[in-house]
């Protein structure tokens, strides 16, 4: 028996964990060009169209520190409708608290 290094390769688009990290296993486009966290949330999305994705899954995805500008950067750069739902409520004191964010991607249906 050989001490073989085995790596584990999940399905394409599929989500996995690397040490606290989650990531989406993809192919690059390119052999020269690296898969982008921007790429990884596009296909984080497209994964999910129609649903509500908290933000904590997405900041998860597309980068704890920036995920907010790759959000808005896909709506920019490659047109897509990622439409944002914000749930609040008011405290004991009265004042309104933030609770949960989510995101959603507004894929067009074909009827």
């Amino acid at each position: 028996m050989t001490n073989a290094l085995i790596r584990f390769a999940p399905p394409l688009g599929e989500i996995y964990t690397r040490g606290r990290a989650r990531m989406i296993h993809m192919s690059s486009p390119t052999p020269d060009k690296p898969v982008t966290r921007l790429d990884q949330l596009a296909e984080y999305f497209r994964r999910h169209p129609n649903t509500w994705c908290d933000a904590r899954e997405i900041a998860r995805v597309g980068g704890f520190a920036s995920w907010r500008t790759r959000v808005s950067d896909l709506r920019r750069q490659k047109g897509m409708r990622i439409v944002n739902l914000q749930i609040r409520h008011k405290d004991a004191a009265g004042r309104t608290v933030l609770i949960e964010t989510q995101y959603r991607f507004e894929m067009e249906r074909v009827h």
